[in-house]
């Protein structure tokens, strides 16, 4: 009985370290996003979404996927706040 848990953990515990390893792969898009935020560290999702020609969902969806992981971080208030790339 305990090894049979042991294991199941051990499972578990290997399916949660590739689903994380699979949330810190960046897409190209959000590499296009991150290029943008260098060159104009105050530039808007909308902004973004037009230069990439995809809707202000997916970059917000991208936005937040690279601040989850770590690689963005929004300081300052909406309107005046700019972007830190980690």
């Amino acid at each position: 009985m305990v090894q049979k848990g042991c294991r199941k953990g051990a499972e578990n515990e290997a399916r949660n370290e590739a689903r994380n390893e699979a949330e810190e792969v960046i897409t190209t898009r959000q590499l296009q996003v991150l290029e943008l935020i260098k060159k104009n560290n105050k530039i808007s999702r909308e902004r973004i979404s037009k230069l990439l020609k995809v809707s202000e969902s997916f970059i917000y969806r991208d936005i937040e996927k690279l601040k989850n992981i770590g690689k963005l971080e929004r300081k300052g208030s909406t309107k005046s706040g700019y972007w830190e790339i980690k």
